[in-house]
């Protein structure tokens, strides 16, 4: 509840229609897109540096509502797409590329990131195999994660609207903490 109150204060996020936010509600790779766009924005003094338009490398994604924010991912190195050459804006995204994206994004905003030891310790067994294994170990260092709850971190799974709000709200923490 805190989480959602600060990225609606912040204008991360402006709910989901009518006065809702629906927490449970899975949340899309475009709404993603919009979120981390939206907290980049918001953290990157050199955000108004950009090109006044961005080249969309995605065709699937030209249509979508969050077709700038998409394109800004893909210039910063956010995402390179899908396994298909594409962005999929419409399918769910699930906790490893939720994780690979907002290690990414933390790595490009903080200068410190490259001082994190050289290898962290995955606690997670349903995670070690994962393509964002490394990127899940710097979120849980950096107290971004904390797991599933149940002592795994369900790479798989999709993220809900509550979970994506708790951990760009720590990862925001991050920032206007220090």
């Amino acid at each position: 509840r805190e989480a959602i109150a600060l990225l609606a204060e912040l204008g991360i996020t402006e709910g989901s229609g009518l006065g809702q936010y629906e927490p449970a509600t899975q949340v899309s790779r475009e709404q993603m897109a919009a979120f981390l766009a939206r907290l980049w924005r918001l953290l990157d003094a050199g955000a108004t540096g950009l090109p006044a338009e961005l080249e969309m490398p995605f065709d699937d994604a030209a249509g979508s509502f969050a077709a700038d924010d998409i394109a800004l991912l893909a210039h910063l190195g956010i995402t390179a797409g899908d396994a298909d050459g594409g962005y999929s804006p419409g399918d769910q995204v699930s906790r490893e590329q939720m994780a690979a994206f907002l290690a990414r994004l933390w790595a490009l905003l903080d200068a410190e990131a490259t001082a994190l030891p050289g290898e962290l310790p995955m606690p997670f067994d349903d995670a070690s195999a994962s393509f964002a294994a490394d990127d899940i170990a710097v979120l849980l260092h950096l107290g971004v994660t904390a797991g599933d709850g149940q002592g795994g971190f369900s790479p798989g799974d999709a993220v809900t609207r509550e979970q994506m709000a708790a951990f760009l709200a720590r990862l925001y923490d991050l920032f206007d903490a220090g």
